[in-house]
């Protein structure tokens, strides 16, 4: 089933560049929705990796706890 419902992809882009014609997926990108998905996105990418850092520095600090407890170190 085709369900694309352009001959070509430069039909697909040219309808695109008209105002409301083409899929999102082939819009400008300059809309609202756009912008604040990126935002959110990279912002949601930042607080897992600095969460990340923490949540392995705490690990690492209470592994040396334990090792140091147990007269290893």
């Amino acid at each position: 089933m085709d369900t694309f419902p352009y001959e070509s992809w430069d039909e697909a882009m040219a309808a695109a560049r008209d105002a409301g014609e083409g899929f999102f997926t082939f819009g400008p990108g300059d809309n609202a929705a756009t912008v604040i998905l990126t935002i959110l996105g990279a912002i949601a990418m930042v607080a897992t990796l600095v969460l990340f850092v923490l949540t392995e520095r705490y690990n690492l600090d209470e592994h040396v706890r334990r090792i140091k407890d147990e007269g290893m170190i």
